[in-house]
């Protein structure tokens, strides 16, 4: 089976099942901690042997006309991210016993997590690709320590980049 997943005026996919987490549907979310803020989707990508940890957005704001504006866009895209990380990295732990089985089969199956290429993924609808530098360097920067510690990497995209990759399918 494969689904589909609209979010800020993209259609995401299509995926197969057991390889996407859509964590904003889950149910130990809405259980658990609704009130948390947490990124859409976690994907296991094993062609390219990489997990990513994807938010999408409409839109963000332009560093030089609002600073503050735009380090909240950052900080509130980095906590989303780091919660869906977290939340996922506890199930497969099994912290929340009655909720493992949520977990697509390969989360639960995968082997060897050590040699999967950890990626933040923020994919912002609309926006022009020469001003995605200012927001992956202000992403980076805010997600710096838990890249460390997980040895992860961020990308930015925008619309058109993400439907070159194969990862969205239509922009609505």
């Amino acid at each position: 089976m494969e689904i589909i997943i609209t979010e800020s005026g993209m259609e995401f996919g299509p995926f197969k099942a057991e390889q996407v987490f859509h964590i904003e549907q889950s149910e130990i979310y809405a259980k658990l901690i609704k009130s948390f803020r947490i990124a859409e989707f976690l994907l296991i990508q094993k062609e390219h042997n990489r997990l990513l940890i994807v938010e999408a957005k409409s839109s963000s704001p332009h560093p030089g006309n609002s600073k503050e504006k735009f380090r909240e866009f950052i900080s509130n895209v980095a906590e989303k991210m780091i919660h869906a990380w977290q939340l996922t990295i506890s199930l497969l732990m099994r912290r929340h016993g009655q909720f493992h089985d949520e977990l697509p089969a390969e989360f639960r199956e995968l082997a060897n997590y050590a040699s999967l290429d950890i990626v933040f993924m923020l994919i912002i609808r609309g926006h022009k690709k020469e001003w995605l530098v200012n927001v992956k360097d202000a992403l980076d920067q805010h997600l710096r320590h838990v890249r460390k510690i997980w040895n992860a990497r961020v990308i930015v995209y925008n619309d058109e980049q993400a439907l070159s990759k194969g990862l969205v399918k239509k922009i609505i």
